[in-house]
């Protein structure tokens, strides 16, 4: 059994988008519960076809990942960070 990060973005119409920063698959679907099951099935593919990246999974890390809320930002600002 691997532990593994993922990331889901949501997508609007287009529904849900899933990946891993641990190892390199994706997949999406209409609904989140769809996408993580599309996630596993693409990832067991995956591993089945390229087995030493299951290495990867053991000796990865896990990731936080949080948000932050900033306020009173310049205009100007923003557009020297782009």
């Amino acid at each position: 059994m691997f532990n593994i990060n993922v990331i889901i973005e949501d997508e609007g119409k287009e529904g849900f988008s899933i990946f891993s920063p641990d190892i390199n698959v994706t997949s999406n679907g209409s609904t989140i519960a769809e996408a993580k099951k599309n996630f596993r099935k693409a990832l067991q593919f995956h591993l089945e076809c390229a087995p030493e990246e299951a290495e990867k999974l053991k000796n990865s890390s896990d990731i936080f990942l949080t948000n932050i809320s900033i306020t009173n930002l310049r205009e100007e600002s923003l557009s020297h960070a782009q």
